[in-house]
């Protein structure tokens, strides 16, 4: 039994599409050591998984049979309040944005997607803590990780500099990765 496999974060795409699914399967493997990728193709697939796995993200397109992406949204702020949504089309219309403005979904993307936007989103989104945040000033950043270490926590510190920005990732107490945006 591997401890950090239970507190591995999920990430639900939902795209009615294969290729778009599989495209985004594959690119966002990338960051396999942050998230679990788990794809379907519909809603209603969807819904059964959000009932049975512990979700973290969900992905989802607008546009799909059935149940639509922003009544999903609808039926995820109902039942799951705390899971972050994504919203993507490739049929953007201002009366659709509008929609999705009053939506409160986390983020609303244009197809075709730019992966390395998504990528940041959804670590930014997967990340962000669930009690407080902040901004930090007068401290040395060799500090702070430091003391994130030697507390022991899972965290992602989110650093800014200009228009340049980093997240340094710290799981139980030890620095395991570090991107930024060059």
């Amino acid at each position: 039994f591997d401890r950090n496999m239970k507190q591995q974060k999920k990430l639900l795409i939902i795209d009615d599409e294969p290729a778009v699914r599989d495209m985004l399967k594959e690119f966002l493997a990338v960051d396999k050591a942050f998230y679990t990728v788990i794809v379907t193709a519909n809603a209603h697939e969807a819904l059964e998984i959000l009932e049975r796995e512990k979700i973290t993200l969900v992905v989802s397109d607008i546009c799909m049979p059935g149940i639509s992406g922003l009544d999903l949204l609808t039926v995820i702020r109902e039942r799951h309040p705390h899971i972050k949504v994504i919203l993507m089309t490739g049929y953007n219309t201002p009366e659709l944005q509008e929609k999705v403005e009053k939506s409160g979904c986390l983020r609303f993307l244009g197809k075709p997607l730019r992966i390395r936007e998504l990528r940041k989103i959804i670590s930014h989104g997967i990340s962000e803590p669930q009690g407080l945040s902040g901004t930090l000033k007068n401290i040395r950043l060799e500090d702070l990780i430091q003391m994130c270490c030697l507390s022991g926590i899972s965290t992602a510190i989110r650093v800014q500099l200009g228009t340049e920005e980093g997240i340094i990732y710290v799981e139980e107490g030890n620095l395991i990765h570090a991107s930024s945006d060059s």
